[in-house]
């Protein structure tokens, strides 16, 4: 689940519904002189979201059938003492999404005296058998124990914690995984033959070679308005992760405000390998291209400002609206044309106030009874 230095590409993580939060850090290592990093794991800052926590999930469910009679889950964690306990889910998936299946899980209680929490680094091993399958799964509104986790289809690793004491903690975790992994630290090469075709359509298309010899790799691509050095400099931004291999492209669609305007951008494409280690980016050259001009919020309020179902201020201070149609826009049911249905929005802003005006245009008209206007 954690390599010591990276999360491995078929492997994503979750920070939990109650307000906790994990990154990757260089700040601690259990394997001191390796500088790989562990996970720093900020627990749930509220006392509401006691069985909270990290949430591994894998891409695809996995057969631990064989091994786990036999099998550990081995990690390091790093804490100071007054953790309390944390509850530690191996999970199945759910198979039929709102059918019968629900996800079941197996459970082991990691006491705190057990681990000894001192501040220092210690190692977990917790024996696959003695995970209780027993320990139901959520049905939406309470927990159902009519089946037991299926250890042929393991798909998450749930880390939790057990009781309010556990609440915002600062704990750091290494060396996640069961069995005898073997470990692939290198990164790959960067993509190839990166290149950018500017479309008249508002949008730019990214395209590059997946790197030869990878397997399981997935690609990240990076927009600057600047020559990018460096894919985690202040004005880099990323455009989008995990695209999977073979797809070898990316539109990316360039806006201005109010007006069509010339941009000049440049990329950068990096490949992260089944492992979870990221190359060096491949990188383009500036290409310049014609940015859609998009409503904004006005920075400036129209004067006279009004609500009686005037518009005219708006227009005279030349603010830009929104306009939503059918024609354009995606709707849901069914919207013939402007004449069904359209809406303009007006929006501004100064130091005091939000100004809103929404001029609606609907071939049906409905109102309340009485002083409704009231």
């Amino acid at each position: 689940f954690f390599n010591g230095k990276s999360l491995p590409g078929n492997v994503t993580g979750y920070g939990g519904w109650g307000g906790g939060s994990y990154e990757l850090t260089t700040e601690q290592d259990y394997t001191a002189g390796n500088k790989t990093g562990s996970i720093k794991w900020n627990t749930p800052p509220n006392t509401w979201a006691l069985w909270d926590g990290l949430v591994f999930t894998m891409a695809n469910p996995v057969n631990m059938y064989v091994n786990w009679p036999t099998d550990s889950l081995h990690f390091a964690i790093k804490a100071d003492a007054g953790l309390d306990s944390l509850k530690i889910v191996l999970s199945d998936d759910d198979e039929d999404g709102g059918g019968a299946d629900l996800e079941y899980e197996s459970f082991y209680m990691l006491k705190e005296n057990t681990v000894g929490y001192d501040g220092g680094w210690k190692v977990v091993n917790i024996a696959l058998k003695d995970f209780d399958r027993n320990g139901g799964a959520w049905n939406g509104s309470a927990m159902q124990y009519d089946k037991m986790m299926d250890n042929t289809r393991v798909l998450k690793l749930k880390i939790l914690i057990g009781s309010t004491l556990g609440v915002g903690k600062i704990v750091y975790l290494d060396d996640i995984w069961t069995g005898t992994p073997t470990f692939d630290w290198v990164a790959s090469d960067p993509p190839g033959n990166l290149g950018v075709i500017p479309s008249a359509d508002f949008y730019n298309l990214v395209i590059w070679s997946d790197v030869d010899g990878e397997v399981g790799e997935s690609y990240s691509v990076y927009t600057s308005r600047k020559p990018i050095e460096d894919i985690t400099a202040a004005g880099v931004e990323k455009l989008a992760s995990s695209i999977v291999e073979g797809t070898q492209s990316l539109a990316h669609s360039i806006y201005y405000p109010l007006v069509n305007h010339e941009l000049t951008t440049y990329y950068a494409v990096t490949c992260t390998d089944a492992a979870g280690n990221e190359s060096l980016p491949a990188k383009s050259t500036g290409f310049a291209n014609i940015a859609k001009g998009i409503p904004t919020i006005a920075l400036n309020a129209p004067a006279n400002f009004t609500i009686d179902g005037d518009f005219s201020e708006w227009q005279a201070a030349g603010i830009k609206p929104w306009v939503l149609k059918p024609e354009v826009n995606k709707v849901i049911g069914t919207v013939t044309d402007s004449l069904d249905l359209k809406a303009t929005v007006y929006l501004a802003v100064d130091d005091d106030y939000l100004y809103i005006g929404v001029d609606v245009v609907d071939n049906v008209y409905n109102f309340g009874s009485g002083n409704w206007w009231d």
